[in-house]
């Protein structure tokens, strides 16, 4: 039987607290407490406290050195996403400038991660207004997308029709229907049955995802702290990572 949101979270703090209670845990190991427990928080509908332990949980990551960037990038990321739901979006659009800059060290350029900062980022600079310097990270991001995924991968499509709304809200309505008239091409071309090369590709991922899903409805789920032997059943797997945010889809 599924737990209730408030039950998991009793579960969390229960847990938490005794850890608090021992001498050896580790501070990495509580922040990876931390991080659970903020997930539990968030999905209980505690915004503001999941937001405040993604942050805690941050800062010991931070503070624990380069060995712990990939979880570093983690939880920051959901600290990003949370604000940008807030609508705090200076604050979110600094936090993922800061995740962008840890990915760089943990990944080339062309990789899958770096495209999903510049995504990122252009959603939360096309809810600011910034239309010029949303287009150019979401191109960029498709670009990226484009090159490394094969072609006619969902999120190749969901980035375009990304792309295509930012166009048309800055009434280049010719493009922006070009590029939407292509994505739902490929999205309408048979997908043969495939793992989320967008998960799979991110050889370095560290505990915990950024987020679960947030599904079409607005709501950014963060995704709890998970071992690296976790991660490697679930990138075998696959997942999807489809989300909405700031009126237009967006992949992670």
């Amino acid at each position: 039987m599924e737990q209730s949101p408030a039950a998991a979270q009793a579960g969390w703090q229960a847990a938490y607290d005794a850890a608090l209670a021992l001498d050896d845990v580790a501070q990495t190991d509580r922040a990876a407490l931390i991080n659970q427990l903020g997930s539990a928080t968030f999905y209980a509908g505690g915004r503001e406290e999941a937001l405040a332990s993604f942050q805690e949980a941050s800062d010991i990551f931070e503070q624990a050195g380069p060995d712990h960037l990939e979880a570093l990038e983690q939880s920051l990321g959901n600290v990003a996403s949370i604000l940008g739901a807030l609508g705090r979006l200076d604050e979110a659009e600094a936090a993922h400038r800061q995740v962008l800059d840890i990915r760089r060290e943990l990944y080339p350029e062309n990789h899958v991660q770096i495209a999903r900062s510049y995504f990122e980022l252009g959603v939360i600079l096309n809810a600011r207004g910034d239309i010029d310097g949303a287009i150019a990270l979401v191109e960029r991001s498709l670009e990226i997308r484009a090159a490394v995924l094969e072609d006619g991968h969902p999120h190749i499509a969901m980035t375009q029709v990304s792309l295509a709304a930012i166009l048309i809200r800055a009434y280049r309505h010719g493009l922006g229907e070009d590029v939407t008239e292509y994505a739902d091409q490929k999205r309408a071309q048979p997908q043969p049955d495939q793992i989320d090369h967008e998960q799979q590709d991110s050889s370095r991922r560290g505990p915990g995802a950024r987020l679960d899903k947030a599904l079409r409805t607005g709501k950014h789920r963060p995704v709890p702290y998970r071992s690296g032997e976790d991660r490697q059943r679930e990138d075998q797997e696959g997942e999807r990572h489809i989300v909405h945010q700031h009126g237009f889809p967006r992949t992670l």
